[in-house]
């Protein structure tokens, strides 16, 4: 059994990440979206860039904090475009740029996860300043 040091620094495993897929697209599944992850997320989850290892636990509850805190986010999404977001922990200095984005194809939203990092004071470099609507196409939301 492992302890909780080795627990908290274990990498996210490719079993973990469908894991928090299926738990996203539960959560998301009402307000008609569905997660996906680039490749680049995958690889970045576990990068040493990051300091502590970010864990499955620390993603989801940034996706939690986030469909509470702003539920009009995941309301209303053009059917054309896409819209450039940064969903920001600020207790755990996660980062994760995003895209929202309408699928054609599954008939329904797209949110997806482009990369992944633990930075404090993260700038967008599409954003100016840490609001929650920076920009008419960028949304940089602190959690």
């Amino acid at each position: 059994m492992l302890s909780f040091k080795q627990y908290v620094n274990t990498p996210v495993q490719d079993s973990d990440m469908k894991s928090i897929e299926v738990y996203a697209n539960n959560l998301l599944k009402a307000n008609g979206f569905y997660l996906r992850f680039s490749s680049h997320f995958k690889e970045r989850v576990n990068d040493e860039r990051n300091g502590a290892q970010i864990t499955k636990q620390e993603i989801t509850t940034l996706l939690n904090k986030a469909v509470k805190k702003y539920p009009k986010l995941f309301l209303n999404v053009p059917k054309t475009g896409e819209k450039e977001i940064v969903f920001t922990d600020r207790e755990t200095s996660l980062n994760i740029p995003a895209i929202i984005r309408w699928s054609p194809r599954r008939n329904q939203n797209e949110l997806f996860f482009k990369t992944i990092m633990r930075k404090k004071n993260f700038q967008s470099s599409n954003n100016g300043t840490p609001q929650f609507v920076t920009e008419e196409n960028a949304i940089l939301i602190n959690i």
